[in-house]
Formats: structure tokens, C-alpha cells, sequence
């Protein structure tokens, strides 16, 4: 058997740090190529009307807070501690109108909350996470209520159905 020199062979660790020292193709490719995140991608229209849908209930939620606050209409107890963040119904109506007034400063730049870049989407899927939170008291109200309201008229044609 013949064995070449020990001189001629290459250790793998050599070679290793050889193949790090050779330019990276793809590090190169990557640091010249520009970000996609300032291009604007359209947004499905089922995005598009649930941003405006959950504006439009943080509005009305608003409405109310503010009504609330003028004490034009009263509000006490348990459904108003859980409709109002806990009796703080100057707070809700700072975020819903932070949420309102957000989305209607992106619907401009945006084309009506059409098209969206990177940072804009960013905006607006913040501002609807804090809607939806804004929403969730009066929404778990409204659903209590709602069920109630079907159980009693399930009671009622059970009664009426016994008789």
C-alpha cells in the first residue's frame, strides 16, 4: 500500500476555515437586496371590513363611555365594572378613541385599509389587538345577556308547549 506524505494531506479543520475565508455568495446577495417590508401588499377584503367593523363598535362603545362620563347616562355594579375596565370608564374611552382615530389616520395612506406595508400593518394589527380588548367587556356582556334572554324564551315555549 502506498500512503501519500503526511506533508500532502490536509486536515479537515484546515479546509474548514479555508471554505469561511472564501466570500459568502448568499451573505452578499442578501446584504444588497432590499427589505420587502416598505411594499405595500393588499389586504383581503375580509381584513379590511373587520378593521372598519371593529372601529366602528369601538365608536359606539366611545359614545357610550363619553355618555357615561357626562353622567348621561348611569352605570353601577358588576355589567359596569366589566363593561368599563373595571370602573374606569375614562380609560376605555382613551383607548377607543386612540383606536378610532388610529384607524382612521391609516385608512389615508393605506387607501381605506386596502393596501399596507410592513410598519403600517404592524399599526393596525396593534390598534385592533387593543379595539378587540376594548370590546371584550361589553361584548361578554351583550353574550350573557343574549343567552339569557334565549333560555327564558326556551323556557317559555317549554311552558307553553307542557300546557
Amino acid at each position: 500500500m502506498h500512503q501519500l506524505p503526511i506533508s500532502s494531506r490536509t486536515p479537515i479543520d484546515e479546509r474548514w476555515f479555508a471554505a469561511l475565508s472564501e466570500p459568502d455568495e448568499l451573505a452578499t446577495f442578501v446584504s444588497s437586496a432590499r427589505t420587502w417590508d416598505r411594499v405595500p401588499i393588499s389586504l383581503p377584503a375580509r381584513v379590511t371590513a373587520a378593521l372598519w367593523a371593529v372601529a366602528g363598535a369601538n365608536l359606539l362603545v366611545g359614545c357610550w363611555t363619553a355618555a357615561l362620563l357626562t353622567r348621561f347616562w348611569s352605570c353601577s355594579g358588576l355589567v359596569c365594572s366589566v363593561t368599563t375596565l373595571g370602573n374606569r370608564p375614562g380609560l376605555l374611552l382613551a383607548l377607543n378613541t386612540i383606536c378610532v382615530l388610529t384607524t382612521i389616520g391609516m385608512a389615508l395612506p393605506t387607501g381605506g385599509l386596502a393596501r399596507a406595508n410592513g410598519w403600517q400593518l404592524a399599526v393596525l394589527v396593534l390598534t385592533a389587538v387593543v379595539g378587540v380588548g376594548c370590546l371584550l367587556g361589553p361584548l361578554l356582556v351583550l353574550t350573557v345577556a343574549a343567552v339569557a334572554v334565549g333560555l327564558a324564551c326556551l323556557s317559555v315555549l317549554f311552558l307553553v308547549e307542557r300546557l
